[in-house]
């Protein structure tokens, strides 16, 4: 029925292991729902074992303590690094870690990750993700 009228990203969290049933991947398929990245993640399908979708959505809760840690910057570079080698145009990362104000500054840092890769993308003559900005 939404997909009657509203034709954009829809994305969702699953919070249970139902959804990892080939039936509920292949609902995700007709309808064109990109699954949440989580971490942690409650439901562990990997990004590329999903349909192709039109957007990509990470939600970070932080780690190892949820909603409090603040990330690793190895995680970020990471992180950064993979978003750098993806091929959808379409990319958000909610941080959720704000109990303690990490959120902001896990940003920042992701940010600044991303475009210390891309300058040395460029460097090196190799073009960086036009959909990374």
């Amino acid at each position: 029925m939404l997909r009657e009228v509203y034709d954009g990203v829809i994305a969702f969290e699953p919070r249970h292991t139902t959804w990892l049933k080939n039936e509920a991947i292949q609902l995700l398929a007709d309808y064109r729902i990109t699954k949440v990245e989580a971490d942690p993640e409650l439901t562990p399908i990997e990004f590329e074992d999903l349909p192709d979708t039109q957007a990509r959505y990470l939600r970070l809760h932080g780690s190892p303590e949820i909603y409090k840690s603040a990330y690793t910057d190895e995680f970020l570079e990471s992180t950064a690094l993979d978003l750098q080698l993806s091929k959808v145009e379409n990319t958000w990362v909610i941080f959720d870690n704000t109990t303690f104000g990490h959120a902001t500054e896990d940003a920042l840092k992701l940010k600044s990750s991303i475009d210390a890769q891309a300058l040395q993308s460029k460097r090196r003559g190799q073009s960086a993700s036009p959909y990374v900005r």
